[in-house]
């Protein structure tokens, strides 16, 4: 059983309302800065924390019978993708020249295509893309659950040292070219961006993946119903 959220609730704005992750989605146009960008970030974590706390290793590794990923494919891609840009991230932020330090103003817009891989990426989704062959977690390959979600929370941990790392210009100065689509270049800020939407989009997937018929119960429940302790290049889903 995933029992991670007591260290989570501490902060009234995190916590997710009802209608997470839709209401999150961010403008394209609007500024942001490091702030709004840990914030993000941030958010994410607790969310999709709260929604696997409480899963028994049967509801971790479940999957519709249609088909689609379970619940430890969906955190075990998401922590590919962020520690896939974190290296990327942290090269650009070593090579970045001291000029882009300065601590002055950090604000940044995703300039115009990055600001459309952003808007693409945010849910509800606008198509049905193949996930990037080096992020697409295999099944059998997935760890326990409880390794999963902390996996997923320190990959997330990382990335928050890295906004650090990056605030004043270089959030808007820096730039470094996407690790699953090398065409694409990206702002320090709009790579962290493009993260956080990316979140959005997958903890709206989890939600629906929770809701489907069939999905194990907590252990909570599942305890109650029985009486006893519960002992314990594919195409994405969206």
């Amino acid at each position: 059983m995933t029992d991670l959220t007591p260290d989570l609730i501490t902060d009234p704005e995190l916590q997710p309302t009802p209608d997470y992750p839709l209401d999150a989605v961010q403008d394209r146009k609007a500024p942001r800065n490091a702030d709004d960008l840990l914030r993000e970030l941030r958010r994410a974590e607790v969310a999709t924390t709260q929604r696997v706390t409480g899963l028994t290793e049967a509801g971790w590794r479940w999957r519709p019978p249609e088909g689609g990923w379970s619940a430890a494919q969906i955190l075990g891609h998401l922590t590919k993708v962020n520690r896939t840009y974190g290296q990327s991230i942290e090269e650009a932020l070593e090579k970045a020249p001291d000029s882009a330090a300065d601590s002055g103003d950090e604000s940044f817009v995703p300039r115009f295509v990055e600001g459309w891989f952003i808007v693409s990426l945010e849910p509800p989704p606008k198509m049905r893309v193949p996930a990037p062959r080096k992020s697409v977690p295999v099944a059998q390959e997935c760890p326990p659950g409880d390794r999963v979600a902390s996996d997923y929370r320190e990959s997330l941990e990382d990335l928050r040292r890295l906004v650090e790392r990056g605030r004043g210009r270089a959030l808007r100065e820096v730039g470094f070219p996407s690790p699953f689509f090398r065409l694409l270049r990206l702002s320090l800020g709009g790579g962290f961006a493009a993260i956080a939407a990316h979140e959005r989009r997958h903890h709206l997937q989890l939600l629906k993946l929770l809701k489907k018929p069939g999905f194990p119960p907590a252990a909570e429940t599942e305890a109650q119903g029985s009486g006893a302790e519960n002992p314990g290049g594919e195409e994405e889903p969206r």
